[in-house]
């Protein structure tokens, strides 16, 4: 059985650093050699470790994104073109208590998890993501409480994000 996060511990120095933790980032990354408790204790220590520096750079990063990224700036002219209002007003990073990497709501715009996005592609990836799921709610009326409608937009925002697995 999976440890709680609540009752997890952060791991000793030593586990947190140079090649034991290259080692076990490759692990999880590859889901390869690691346990569930053992990805649950990562999980755990990788917020732990970068929970500070990921949310100093993700408003940076979101910035940049906003003034230079190819994806996000066709999605945040299209958005804006069918009357959506998104800016860095509404497009926060927070941290957040679920393993996602952001969240669209109709009514509050987007949410960037800072705790949980690694680099400023992944942020980009999310990031596009979120704004396929402003476009179509705007565009298509998306019902997100209908599963079909909510099926959709996710493999269309997944297809069109850079964040589909081949």
């Amino acid at each position: 059985m999976v440890q709680e996060q609540s009752a997890l511990k952060t791991s000793p120095p030593e586990k947190l650093s140079g090649f034991e933790w290259w080692r076990r980032s490759l692990s999880y990354r590859t889901g390869l050699g690691m346990s569930d408790d053992e990805k649950a204790q990562f999980e755990h220590d990788y917020r732990e470790k970068h929970m500070n520096t990921n949310c100093e750079s993700c408003d940076e990063n979101r910035d940049w994104m906003l003034r230079y990224s190819p994806s996000v700036r066709f999605m945040m002219d299209h958005v804006n073109k069918l009357g959506g209002n998104l800016s860095t007003q509404n497009i926060i990073c927070d941290k957040c208590d679920d393993l996602k990497g952001g969240g669209f709501h109709p009514k509050y715009g987007i949410l960037l998890c800072s705790n949980w996005i690694q680099d400023k592609w992944q942020l980009e990836d999310v990031l596009t993501h979120e704004l396929v799921h402003a476009y179509d709610h705007l565009k298509f009326k998306v019902d997100l409480t209908d599963l079909k409608h909510h099926a959709c937009t996710e493999i269309r925002a997944s297809m069109l994000s850079g964040n589909a697995e081949s």
